[in-house]
C-alpha cells in the first residue's frame, strides 16, 4: 500500500488540485519502481488530517507496519 494524504488547510482550490496531481504522479512513479519485485501495490490518495487518514487506511487494509516520509518530494 502506498498512500499520500493532502491536508485540507484552507488553501485555494487550484493549489489543492495541483498538489493532488503532483501526488498522483509521485505515487505512480513509486509504484513503477516497486512492480519489478513482483508485489501487488495499491495506491491511494486521501484528503484530510494525515494522522487520521493513515490510521484509517491501516485499519481498512489491516496494515501493521507503517513507514512515514516527512518530505513529500522524496518518496523514493
Amino acid at each position: 500500500m502506498l498512500c499520500s494524504v493532502v491536508e485540507n488547510s484552507g488553501k485555494r482550490e487550484e493549489l489543492k488540485e495541483a498538489r493532488l496531481e503532483e501526488v498522483a504522479t509521485q505515487l505512480a512513479a513509486a509504484k513503477a519502481k516497486l512492480e519489478p519485485f513482483g508485489v501487488e501495490i495499491v495506491t491511494e490518495i486521501r484528503e484530510g488530517n494525515p494522522f487520521h487518514e493513515v490510521m484509517d487506511i491501516a485499519t481498512v487494509f489491516d496494515i501493521s507496519a507503517i513507514a512515514v516520509a516527512n518530505d513529500y518530494r522524496k518518496i523514493f
